[in-house]
């Protein structure tokens, strides 16, 4: 089984996944945390911007920074979250750090 990581991101909102440890609220188009309100959440893009702390990304990045882990662990918990089953086919560090890189390209903010 090939990991889709589309499939495994659309699966999981950001805005939910960021509601499971800040509550958000809605501003206009976007949410921002109640508690740390330089956390916003736009659901448009699929992605926060912590201005407080310099971060930006999707739902990966924010697994990652949150749960202080890896891309590998940060979309297996993903898809865990999302009830998707995944295999990765090679346990080769560099593959794993390719595919994030590839899959970042496109959404740099």
């Amino acid at each position: 089984m090939n990991i889709d990581i589309e499939q495994i991101k659309a699966a999981n909102d950001i805005v939910e996944v960021i509601q499971e440890t800040y509550p958000l609220r809605k501003s206009g188009n976007r949410y921002r945390a109640e508690i740390h309100d330089s956390l916003v959440v736009d659901p448009g893009r699929q992605a926060f911007f912590w201005n407080s702390k310099n971060a930006q990304g999707d739902v990966i990045t924010w697994v990652m920074r949150q749960d202080k882990c890896d891309f590998k662990t940060a979309v297996e918990k993903l898809a865990g979250r999302a009830g998707i089953e995944m295999e990765w086919k090679h346990h080769d560090p560099a593959r794993y750090a390719a595919a994030r890189r590839r899959y970042d390209a496109p959404n740099r903010i």
